[in-house]
């Protein structure tokens, strides 16, 4: 059972569409950045994403049900070592199967220091007479789930940043 409301599922992915908004009352995420050119890359960048394996590459152990991102894999995510080791249990809400966008959404599950959603979608944009480019979005919209977390909820903003930045370098470094 996901810890926010079931009526907010998908919601990140329609508001990376232009479909919709972010729900108010949340802090939210949206960054992109440009990981690279052409048709490879595209290929290599989005089996990178729908394999968890930039979430590996951006330093966070990552155990998922299946081997690739579809509605209703379950994902435990750590980031840190030993009792120190902060677990981020989430489900995929929805996937992206598009010709020039492929990615995926999940959700928290109890367990997660955050209550939200968050959006990864590796995008092909045709540049005309040129070679295609390949960009990393990505949003979200969380809150606090714990007590802890809410007392260090400036932390946790900061650490979610570092998180983020870290996403769009492992698919920029690590797809090449």
């Amino acid at each position: 059972m996901l810890t926010y409301p079931d009526r907010l599922r998908g919601t990140s992915v329609s508001a990376l569409l232009g479909r919709t908004e972010l729900p108010q009352g949340y802090r939210h995420v949206r960054a992109s950045t440009l990981v690279g050119h052409g048709d490879e890359r595209f290929v290599r960048a989005f089996t990178m994403l729908l394999q968890f394996d930039m979430h590996r590459a951006a330093g966070l152990h990552v155990t998922a049900s299946r081997a690739t991102a579809a509605v209703g894999v379950r994902v435990r995510l750590r980031l840190g070592v030993g009792p120190i080791a902060i677990a981020a249990p989430c489900e995929v809400v929805a996937v992206i199967d598009r010709v020039d966008q492929r990615g995926f959404a999940y959700g928290t599950l109890p367990g997660h220091p955050e209550s939200g959603e968050e959006a990864f979608l590796v995008e092909r944009r045709v540049v005309p007479d040129s070679v295609p480019e390949v960009w990393l979005h990505i949003v979200a919209f969380s809150e606090p789930a714990t007590w802890w977390s809410r007392l260090a909820s400036p932390l946790n903003h900061r650490m979610q940043d570092v998180i983020t930045r870290r996403y769009h370098r492992a698919l920029r470094d690590f797809a090449q």
